[in-house]
């Protein structure tokens, strides 16, 4: 009786497609891909209906029939017919069934069905649905998703309401992020990406995990098949793109793996190596290739050849050259959009310029206009001049003029990259500097600390000889703890640099003079 009910509700479900294939019969090619329709074969298996009986039924008297029915020729044509010319007994037998069952097996089983039809219980047979994510197609045959109907539909999911617009609302599957996913990806039915590359660098990255290798059988950009290389493996991955999106889920998975951890693992790639340990190689570019070798084989938990880590080294080195070489030229763009931001800003670039070739960089200054009107402001004449190696393809040394503010914190006021230390890059930064902070009267009134940079006093002497000179205490100590040792020296040094008077540095350099004349 529960049986019978439920046909009987879902009766209003399929009315309006029983009076279609009652109006217009379709032919044997038509009907072959109709049988294939997961929606339709419900309908026609709940009703016990086949392509002959519908040619021969009735439209229902409780049915309100078009205006333009037609019925004694077509009926009459069939009634009468010993044989129908496409007549094919797999399909339009009533008593044939493709999956071996009686066509009457709903009236003879005690199940139930809710209004869509679908099987919620009994001693019945679940049928299958889109909640199960199934892929009716073989995975290495034709998808037939574009044929399959609204209960096996992607898009249309049980559970999920379609607006207006006909896009679902609240899909409830979930989205693979490459950023927060890949470092560890989580595979289950249903799972959508966005590309084909990122499905497979997901694969990929999980079997190098997992230490199995993974072979794929089919990989397009509208499917791939992955299973497990190893013999007699059940794992199973199979994705292929949503019908009406250009999305690609997982429609079959079956994560279990028999096989055992392979330390030969073929999935290992100098390009995979070469995006996973860029940065590192990046920070240490002088790392050798053996120790390189060890450290990613205990990475990724598998062999990694002295050739593999010598290809991933130098393919990175390559990258970060090719990204230096990108950014040098536009460097004149970085200059034209500084002094938009701020016209005050002082930048100059030098080049050399040879015959038929592109120019090549030599150095650049740069004086950030809100800093330099800040420093003119409200700070003291007193500047910070050092200069540092870039540890980079190309090299070079940066150099900076640096201040104090009211706070009695730094003021980054000028930098440059330059090529060496010498006397002429010196002069040529002094020159700028000076020019920047109005210094005049050849740097009376000015104070410059240092640590005796190679060729700045002469550039002194050049630009501002009237300026005052100073020299790093931390730099001094360095050179005086090699012929006074030990932190009785050091701290007399310190209290004489911190002298704020001339009474009190004398008294402090009477006290060293005690502890050892010779300093």
């Amino acid at each position: 009786m529960k049986s019978l009910e439920a046909l009987k509700a879902r009766q209003n479900h399929t009315d309006i497609l029983l009076l279609k294939l009652m109006r217009y019969p379709p032919k044997t090619d038509d009907w072959s891909k109709l049988q294939k329709s997961t929606s339709c074969k419900l309908s026609l298996k709940a009703y016990g209906t086949s392509r002959k009986t519908l040619r021969r039924s009735r439209v229902p008297a409780d049915v309100e029939q078009e205006a333009d029915y037609e019925t004694d020729d077509e009926d009459l044509l069939y009634e009468n017919s010993s044989e129908d010319e496409d007549y094919v007994p797999k399909f339009d037998n009533e008593d044939y069934d493709e999956y071996g069952l009686d066509d009457d097996w709903l009236g003879d089983m005690d199940v139930e069905f809710n209004e869509l039809g679908q099987w919620i219980g009994g001693a019945g047979p679940r049928r299958s649905t889109s909640a199960d994510v199934e892929n009716e197609a073989d995975v290495n045959g034709d998808d037939n998703e574009a044929l399959h109907g609204a209960l096996d539909s992607d898009e249309e999911c049980i559970g999920n309401e379609v607006g207006s617009d006909g896009e679902v609302d609240g899909d409830r599957f979930p989205e693979f992020n490459p950023k927060t996913d890949m470092h560890n990806p989580q595979f289950c039915l249903g799972m959508k990406f966005a590309t084909p590359k990122i499905l497979r660098a997901a694969v990929r990255e999980i079997a190098i995990q997992k230490g199995w290798e993974a072979l794929f059988v089919k990989s397009d950009s509208d499917r791939i098949n992955v299973i497990c290389k190893a013999e007699n493996c059940p794992f199973l991955l199979y994705a292929s793109t949503m019908q009406h999106a250009n999305t690609l889920q997982i429609k079959t998975y079956n994560p279990t793996h028999t096989c055992a951890r392979v330390n030969e693992n073929r999935m290992i790639r100098v390009p995979y190596l070469t995006e996973k340990y860029a940065e590192q190689i990046k920070l240490n570019p002088d790392w050798s290739t053996e120790s390189l070798a060890q450290a990613m084989s205990a990475g990724v938990k598998a062999r990694v050849s002295n050739v593999q880590a010598y290809r991933a080294k130098k393919a990175a080195l390559a990258r970060l050259e090719a990204d230096i070489k990108e950014q040098y030229a536009r460097i004149r763009d970085y200059g034209d959009e500084l002094r938009r931001a701020d016209p005050n800003t002082t930048i100059d670039i030098k080049c050399d310029f040879n015959e038929g070739q592109l120019p090549v960089f030599k150095r650049m200054y740069i004086c950030l206009g809100a800093l330099k009107m800040g420093f003119r402001a409200g700070c003291r004449s007193i500047l910070g001049l050092d200069g540092c190696h870039l540890k980079s393809c190309y090299g070079g040394q940066l150099l900076t003029a640096v201040g104090l503010d009211a706070n009695n914190t730094t003021w980054v006021l000028a930098y440059a990259m330059v090529e060496l230390e010498n006397t002429d890059i010196w002069t040529w930064f002094l020159d700028l500097l000076a020019k920047d902070l109005n210094i005049r009267d050849e740097g009376a009134g000015w104070t410059f600390i240092s640590d005796k940079q190679k060729g700045l006093l002469p550039a002194f002497e050049e630009v501002m000889p009237l300026a005052d000179l100073r020299f790093c205490v931390r730099h001094l100590w360095t050179n005086f703890n090699k012929l006074f040792p030990g932190k009785v020296m050091k701290d007399q040094l310190w209290a004489c640099a911190k002298a704020t008077t001339e009474n009190y540095f004398i008294k402090e350099m009477v006290l060293m003079n005690q502890l050892d004349p010779s300093a």
